[in-house]
């Protein structure tokens, strides 16, 4: 029995562990970007020795890969539970259109997800072969992204796929052109000038969705769209807290 538990408790560590390396790798990619981040930098994030990441991962491609397929993982389990959050008296488009409002603006609180995902994409390491259009890498990132769409789109929206390609346009747009929102918005914050850039993509669904005025959405802040909603154990909730406050 003891030996039982003390392996449950190895397997637990080496879990732990892995989600060290991702998360400071994740950290450091947002900070300074792939390619000024050494396998040496990581090690030194995560308090743990530059063999050790070498023997769970790899190379440091490997370990963009995971974060990428945790990112998914963690986003598929978000999606889920926000429609948990949607009423399910509400007519069929006042569904839709409140659960991609809350989406968006969880999205653009948490711009990380989207700029690790834009930087792997655009990265030279996964720039199409002679012959192919996007490489194998990519082209299995965007097949589980359209496989994989949310319920609540797949069985109430007209043109699924079209609805989450504008999506990924206004969330991916605010963090590949953050430089040009003070000029869109000038003399605002950042956070207000995401706000505005929320209204924008609100009001399109507003128009596609036919949303009565009475029904429309009103904040004045992102931060009171973004519903309350726990994905992770609580234990590793805390641990992205006290580590990296704006990762995942």
């Amino acid at each position: 029995m003891a030996q039982r538990k003390q392996g449950r408790r190895t397997a637990e560590e080496a879990e732990r562990t892995k989600l060290e390396i991702l998360a400071s790798a994740a950290f450091l990619f947002c900070e300074k970007g792939y390619n000024q981040v050494s396998i040496r930098d990581i090690s030194e994030q995560a308090g743990v020795t530059h063999s050790l990441i070498r023997h769970y991962f790899g190379a440091k491609v490997q370990i963009w890969r995971a974060i990428i397929d945790e990112i998914h993982e963690f986003v598929d389990a978000y999606c889920a539970k926000l429609e948990d959050h949607i009423d399910t008296e509400l007519p069929d488009n006042e569904r839709l259109y409140r659960y991609l409002c809350h989406f968006m603006a969880y999205m653009l609180k948490k711009p990380q997800l989207c700029q690790i995902m834009l930087d792997y994409i655009h990265h030279p390491e996964n720039e199409a072969q002679e012959g192919e259009e996007f490489s194998p890498h990519i082209q299995e990132l965007v097949t589980k992204a359209y496989s994989d769409m949310p319920r609540i789109v797949t069985a109430l929206a007209v043109n699924p796929g079209q609805i989450m390609w504008r999506f990924l346009i206004h969330s991916g747009g605010a963090v590949a052109f953050k430089p040009f929102m003070s000029s869109a918005w000038p003399g605002m914050s950042h956070d207000e000038g995401l706000l505005e850039h929320w209204k924008i993509y609100e009001r399109d669904l507003v128009l596609e969705l036919n949303i009565a005025e009475e029904n429309r959405l009103t904040y004045s802040s992102l931060e009171d769209l973004v519903l309350k909603i726990s994905v992770l154990d609580e234990e590793t909730e805390k641990f992205y807290e006290e580590k990296f406050n704006k990762c995942i």
